[in-house]
């Protein structure tokens, strides 16, 4: 009776060890498959990285519009060329002011161009003063001595010699001494037309 208790006891035992190792190994096994078949660190950070290079490209390629560069470019082109027209514009606007102003770019001399006239038919000599021949002239005689409106002092306007020819003779109002004399000549159509300029040692006209 005794002997069969601990029989049983023993083999009560052992069914406990069998279990226990049983589960044991089924424990390890599910350990090293797990760590057989896992991922790495640095695969998955591979793949991390490789979607998120895939998600940045599929981004950059529905960002962009080949037609929205184009239409880009366009705009910047045509404001270029916006800009350079309104500049010609300024640039023509100040001629045509400088033309009404009677003032012109001073040139060297000798090589005077007509200054333009508003004048039509033949040409008569006009020597009234406050007349638009008499203005034309004196703006002829600025051209050439680069003298301002409200810096030139008019001596003398008369016959240059010929029928469309004049002599002018002016000075600035700090050297009223040393005039300038100006010989100019009636081009048909185009205007006073400054010929010689010298600058005399005395004024004859104060």
């Amino acid at each position: 009776m005794q002997r069969s208790r601990s029989d049983s006891r023993k083999k009560q035992r052992l069914n406990q060890l069998l279990n226990i190792s049983i589960v044991v190994v089924i424990a390890l096994i599910g350990v090293f498959a797990w760590q057989i078949f896992k991922p790495t660190s640095t695969e998955v950070g591979q793949e991390e990285s490789e979607q998120q290079i895939e998600s940045g490209l599929e981004e950059s390629e529905e960002g962009t519009d080949p037609n929205e560069e184009t239409t880009t470019d366009s705009n910047e082109e045509n404001g270029t060329n916006d800009d350079e027209n309104a500049t010609e514009e300024e640039d023509e606007e100040a001629r045509e002011e400088d033309d009404e102003d009677g003032e012109l770019e001073p040139v060297e001399d000798g090589e005077w161009e007509p200054v333009g006239t508003n004048q039509s038919g033949a040409y008569v000599h006009d020597f009234n003063k406050g007349s638009l021949n008499w203005q034309e002239k004196e703006r002829a005689l600025r051209y050439a001595t680069g003298l301002s409106e409200d810096n030139m002092t008019v001596w003398f306007i008369g016959n240059g010699g010929s029928s469309h020819r004049v002599k002018g003779v002016v000075s600035d109002r700090e050297n009223v001494d040393r005039p300038y004399e100006i010989l100019m000549e009636f081009v048909e159509g185009e205007g006073w037309q400054p010929l010689e300029k010298k600058q005399l040692d005395s004024n004859p006209y104060r």
